[in-house]
């Protein structure tokens, strides 16, 4: 099994927590899984040419997300 050792400032570890707190994610396993789930599916999904971000029907307006890692990814032919 590896270990993996991350230095944050305070103020980070305690946004970290409430995310956590917020999600009800009890472990940094847990929390580690669902982020890189999460990375995996953007990544598919500029892949296939994607743009991310959220729709507000109300209003009719896409917000796009904006990860300067992301703009590496290139849609595939």
């Amino acid at each position: 099994m590896k270990r993996l050792t991350i230095n944050m400032s305070e103020k980070a570890h305690l946004n970290m927590q409430g995310l956590m707190d917020e999600l009800d994610i009890k472990t940094y396993k847990d929390l580690f899984d669902n982020m890189y789930t999460l990375m995996k599916w953007a990544i598919s999904r500029r892949k296939k040419g994607y743009e991310l971000g959220c729709y507000d029907g109300e209003n009719e307006t896409f917000y796009n997300m904006n990860m300067s890692c992301l703009q590496f990814i290139e849609k595939e032919n």
